[in-house]
């Protein structure tokens, strides 16, 4: 009901969950709620719903030392029992980064913990990429994909926006995150113009 099976999984006992599942969660879940009415559906209502994916999405983002899925307290982020550098657990950066942002302000907004969870993952990430690249000794099998980072660059800017209420994301201050887009400035899609001018203002931010 109210998709409050969630809760009631083996997964809940521990911090993290499969990222597999948590970054489908924390994307599609997320929109079917955001896209109920009041009312929701015969589960139950938006409100019900919304509460279940948070405390859910506050378990997935936990940080922990088992050698499970996803986010651990130095930063890196493992599915198959190993820092795996260019998929998976990092997408969930990405998904979650969104969902932190629509719901900041709100009564379902994510805990601090969880949004500095996000930026330490994603500040690590750029430690261990080479020019924004993964190496592929931590690409698993998926040896193919090491210009990961480049598509890591709306949730640059939504962690730059979100610093403001959060102060675990301090490094993410304007000018910090100015420098770190322009770096993927030729990977930034054009076509797109409210990411382009909420880069522009954050240019403008960084200039004294």
């Amino acid at each position: 009901e109210h998709g409050a099976s969630l809760l009631d999984t083996a997964w809940m006992a521990y911090p993290g969950h499969g990222s597999d599942q948590a970054r489908i969660m924390v994307n599609d879940r997320f929109a079917y709620v955001l896209a109920l009415d009041a009312d929701g559906d015969d589960q139950g209502t938006q409100a019900q719903h919304m509460e279940v994916l948070l405390r859910w999405t506050q378990m997935a983002l936990a940080e922990h030392s088992l050698r499970t899925d996803a986010l651990k307290p130095d930063g890196t982020a493992y599915h198959h029992q190993m820092h795996y550098g260019n998929a998976y657990s990092v997408h969930l950066l990405r998904y979650a980064a969104p969902m932190a942002y629509v719901l900041r302000g709100s009564p379902y907004a994510l805990p601090a913990a969880s949004v500095q969870s996000l930026g330490k993952g994603l500040w690590v990430m750029q430690l261990y990429a080479a020019d924004f690249s993964c190496p592929r000794a931590i690409g698993g099998r998926i040896l193919e994909v090491v210009d990961i980072l480049k598509d890591f660059w709306e949730t640059f800017i939504l962690l730059g926006a979100l610093a403001a209420d959060y102060p675990g994301l301090a490094q993410y201050d304007p000018a910090g995150v100015a420098v770190r887009l322009a770096r993927l400035r030729g990977s930034l899609r054009g076509n797109d113009p409210e990411p382009m001018r909420l880069y522009a203002r954050l240019q403008a931010a960084a200039t004294p």
